[in-house]
């Protein structure tokens, strides 16, 4: 079963037909991409539009109705070359090139001539219909038409292409290239394939991708992704755990970061990823100072928990390590995506799936049904697939066989 796990794929279903996303891709599908376009010249806009200028050198016309924005935007990528060029990551000629590429503009007309764009304007469904109708009507028709968007359906986006649902000849060139923030650090991306979505335009989305230096991980058109429904609960686990005093800000923090070696802690990454500064809620008893105080004379960073189901860490760490196996049970991902995005897009030094293999699949299905029976809370039930496992004795490393075989 490990290996027909690591082979599920997101499906979708085109008439009476399954259709599976090809692992197989075509050598020539990049070379398609001469010029690219990107919509929105914001902190992810420019940094889609610098990275494709300098991984895979294509010139890249930038558009945005706000010239101010446009302004700010090309400083930024200029800022961010000449830091590079100061690190000695690339040479000034080098910077010089990838500038020369970008070519800010305040009009979708202007994007006439290229092969690929890249949509990145905020999420709000009635802005990015609209873009993609008038796109529809501009770009050449073999154009691929690309949104960043995470959470808004791709089915839907494609379907503002045109006013005839049986025409695709556009809605068949809609896809998602997911980028993580920061766009030049973060090396995963996601690509979302909707109804519509031909194989062609799925396979250039992933070789484009590839070829801008990216990891590609690819999910079905579920709500949000794969990304964000593994990481959202994690986040919001977290944040629960801070609302009813089971730790304060700095233990939450410490015991994911120091726990599993992430490189920040869920309430940190929330502020980064862009959710309200959250205050801590202090805490201290006099009777824990002598426990601390040794685990510390022990090398050991101490976190300091309430007693509550799970503690921290395993009531933090327990939804996201299932909504991961439940996205591989739903095949919204397959095994190899889930744990590529995760670890390429969060930067975790492995992935959820792996992770699980490395704790114990029967030690996780523990505390799942602990959490499950003592808060009665659904998000804690153990997904059919994890207990599947366990049943069958696969229980990850220690037993040479989990979502992977050691």
């Amino acid at each position: 079963m490990a290996s027909t796990i690591a082979r599920m794929r997101p499906v979708a279903r085109i008439g009476s037909q399954a259709r599976y996303f090809s692992s197989s891709l075509r050598l020539d599908a990049a070379a398609k991409v001469q010029r690219l376009g990107v919509i929105g010249a914001g902190q992810m806009g420019l940094g889609i539009a610098l990275v494709a200028a300098q991984k895979a050198q294509v010139p890249v016309t930038v558009v945005d109705t706000s010239e101010a924005s446009l302004k700010r935007g090309i400083a930024f990528a200029e800022k961010l070359l000449a830091k590079d060029v100061a690190k000695s990551r690339i040479t000034q000629e080098q910077a010089d090139h990838a500038r020369s590429l970008l070519t800010p503009v305040n009009s979708l007309d202007k994007l006439s001539d290229v092969d690929f764009v890249i949509e990145a304007v905020p999420e709000i469904p009635k802005l990015k219909f609209d873009i993609f109708a008038q796109l529809a009507e501009i770009c050449p028709k073999h154009a691929i038409l690309a949104t960043n968007t995470s959470s808004i359906s791709i089915t839907s986006i494609a379907a503002a292409t045109t006013k005839n649902p049986t025409d695709t000849s556009a809605s068949s060139r809609v896809v998602s290239t997911h980028f993580m923030n920061p766009v030049p650090v973060q090396k995963g991306v996601e690509i979302i394939s909707g109804l519509q979505t031909s194989q062609d335009t799925l396979d250039t989305a992933i070789e484009f991708c590839r070829a801008m230096g990216k990891i590609t991980s690819v999910s079905a058109d579920s709500p949000g992704f794969l990304a964000n429904r593994i990481l959202m609960p994690y986040i919001n686990e977290a944040v629960i755990c801070l609302e009813t005093a089971v730790g304060d800000r700095d233990s939450i923090d410490a015991i994911m970061k120091n726990g599993t070696n992430v490189p920040m802690g869920p309430l940190q990454l929330a502020d980064f990823i862009g959710l309200d500064t959250i205050s801590g809620l202090q805490t201290s008893q006099d009777t824990l100072d002598t426990a601390i105080e040794f685990c510390r004379a022990m090398g050991k960073i101490t976190s300091v928990s309430a007693d509550s189901p799970g503690f921290l860490a395993n009531r933090i760490l327990m939804p996201y390590i299932n909504e991961a196996v439940i996205c591989l049970e739903t095949a919204v991902g397959d095994r190899d995506s889930i744990d590529a995005i995760m670890k390429n897009g969060t930067n975790v030094p492995m992935g959820p799936l792996q992770l699980a293999d490395f704790i114990g699949l029967d030690t996780c299905l523990a505390i799942m049904k602990v959490l499950h029976e003592e808060t009665g809370d659904s998000k804690y039930r153990p997904s059919v697939l994890l207990r599947k496992m366990v049943d069958a004795g696969w229980l990850g490393k220690k037993s040479g066989k989990g979502f992977y075989d050691y």
